[in-house]
């Protein structure tokens, strides 16, 4: 599915995947953090090594389904998701 603004075209899936793994990173954290939200930094360098890992394993595997490819936009997505929900909840720990 496309999206068509000032007549450039945008494709929804790399929203869907941004929105995947930044759901995935958020709930992650909320499940790892303690009762202040905190979180050992470890955890968080281990979860986006991991995560990254995940990312490029899925599109990686795509290679092997007829008619699919790799896509580094939509790991490039999926990467973003995940920073993004990294940076988010350093912004949420920095508000309480």
């Amino acid at each position: 599915m496309q999206l068509e603004i000032n007549h450039k075209s945008y494709r929804l899936d790399y929203a869907l995947h941004f929105l995947v793994y930044f759901t995935f990173t958020i709930l992650y954290l909320l499940w790892k953090a303690d009762k202040y939200f905190r979180i050992k930094p470890v955890l968080m360098v281990y979860f986006f090594i991991g995560g990254l890992a995940l990312a490029a394993f899925s599109e990686y595997m795509q290679t092997f389904i007829p008619g699919r490819t790799f896509n580094p936009f939509d790991f490039y997505a999926n990467t973003l998701g995940i920073f993004a929900g990294i940076i988010f909840q350093f912004i949420v720990i920095k508000k309480e």
